[in-house]
């Protein structure tokens, strides 16, 4: 049994283990289920009382030494690695990036005392939702539990909701980022996320990020409220100073000339399209042996032509239509 990243061991969990606790007869019952292990205790009616108090212990224990505390993982159980994306090479407005580092610094220089934030990412895919969600998990020296819409497939979203949001609490300091809300966020879900955002304010230690690709569609009821959210920040398509900063850190040199056509030819780029842009630009170039320079003009016409092909597919889907 996985018990952390680093830490794995053998030990029942689907039958009944029977025990001597110092003169008293002990059974202890485990069944599994898709939140973990139902534990209970079963002694004589002469001692009931014991029973109740071994059961506290325990659970204050399993609190304390919870083994997943500090760990980065997705709600499924899968333990995450870290990459190579850090406050370096996010490239965003300076006041985004700031409210980010800044929610992250507070949380590891108060710990579990630190004030609890929440912050709203919107904006179009391919914007750095994602890609900050990643250097906040490699940045922060605290729990973080990754929840994406396919948690919500299996319980259903208001068991999930609910268990990402008491894992959140029983390991702080801990960030919880909740990716593409709008997809699954509806009926008696949204109460549930509300009463757990608001409870945020009353709990300490915790940061609690949602992103959406598509915020018109998150009901008013979620955003009108002063406090839910203490950040709501717009990623935005990338400016000719910001695409310009990419091409720089991505591809390195590049002369003026190419920069200047490269910047004005990729207006409307998303940071995802700037990336493509350089990874195909890095293989022509050991490909066809030329200069990064012709490589990026070579990949943007691949792009440009691609980009037109899948407008004439959705010209062609909206006259079907």
């Amino acid at each position: 049994m996985q018990l952390n990243s680093k830490e794995t061991d053998d030990f029942l969990v689907s039958g009944t283990a029977f025990y001597d606790a110092k003169g008293i007869p002990l059974a202890v019952n485990y069944s599994p289920n898709w939140f973990g292990l139902d534990v209970s205790f079963a002694t004589s009616l002469n001692h009931r009382e014991w029973n109740k108090t071994q059961l506290a212990k325990s659970l204050e224990w399993a609190k304390k030494n919870n083994k997943l505390k500090g760990e980065k993982f997705a709600l499924n159980g899968e333990f995450l690695e870290s990459s190579d994306d850090a406050w370096d090479n996010l490239i965003l407005e300076t006041k985004s990036k700031d409210a980010v580092f800044k929610s992250i610094r507070q949380l590891e220089k108060r710990g579990e005392k630190s004030p609890s934030r929440g912050l709203l990412f919107v904006g179009r895919p391919g914007t750095g939702k994602t890609k900050t969600g990643r250097v906040m998990l490699n940045e922060a020296d605290s729990t973080f539990i990754w929840v994406s819409s396919r948690d919500f497939r299996r319980p259903d979203p208001l068991k999930a909701l609910s268990l990402a949001f008491s894992m959140a609490r029983d390991l702080a300091p801990s960030v919880l980022f909740i990716e593409d809300v709008d997809t699954w966020l509806h009926g008696v879900a949204v109460d549930l996320l509300k009463t757990e955002l608001d409870g945020v304010r009353q709990n300490t230690g915790m940061i609690t990020v949602l992103t959406s690709n598509f915020p018109e569609k998150l009901p008013d009821a979620l955003l009108d409220r002063p406090g839910r959210f203490h950040h709501v920040i717009d990623f935005v398509l990338p400016g000719k100073a910001e695409r310009r900063e990419m091409i720089e850190k991505w591809a390195g040199d590049v002369d003026e000339e190419t920069m200047e056509d490269l910047i004005e030819k990729t207006d409307g780029f998303s940071g995802s399209h700037m990336k493509e842009l350089v990874d195909f630009a890095k293989l022509i170039m050991d490909d066809d042996e030329v200069e990064i320079g012709e490589a990026l003009l070579r990949s943007l016409q691949r792009l440009m032509e691609q980009k037109e092909l899948i407008d004439q597919i959705r010209a062609s889907k909206e006259d079907k239509g």
